[in-house]
């Protein structure tokens, strides 16, 4: 007698991954570490989720590992933080905030192509809100 097959079924996500222009890492009170992001037509979603475990999970969609990526490039020499390329769009990592006890996730991930502008004292401008930085304007301009 055959086991039955079960399937697993993909949780469906609360925002299509083509809209996202800013994943945020945020405290939450009840959970901890969670993930803001913001979409295209100005919607906000926040998940109870930390941001690497977002990531992961919104690279793994594209058939990328974040991890292996990450680890390639710096066997090339290449330093600081990388850009990804997911959903159609160049995602760029920048510190949006200053962690309150070591190993606080504190860069988010802006897509290159909603940048708008960049104003001090250091915040993009993109085209339904600003996002303001935790490093300095001429960080933010590398």
């Amino acid at each position: 007698m055959q086991k039955p097959q079960t399937t697993k079924k993909q949780k469906s996500h609360p925002v299509p991954y083509e809209r996202i222009q800013t994943i945020l890492p945020v405290y939450l009170d009840q959970t901890g570490d969670g993930t803001q992001i913001y979409t295209q037509d100005g919607q906000t979603t926040t998940l109870p989720v930390p941001i690497t475990h977002f990531m992961d999970q919104f690279a793994k969609t594209y058939f990328l590992d974040p991890k292996a990526l990450k680890s390639f490039f710096r066997q090339k020499g290449l330093t600081g933080p990388l850009p990804l390329y997911l959903a159609g769009q160049i995602f760029i990592s920048c510190k949006v905030r200053k962690p309150k006890i070591s190993r606080d996730p504190c860069y988010g991930y802006l897509a290159y192509q909603a940048i708008q502008d960049l104003v001090p004292p250091a915040s993009f401008i993109l085209p339904q809100y600003q996002i303001p930085l935790a490093c300095s304007l001429a960080t933010a301009q590398k």
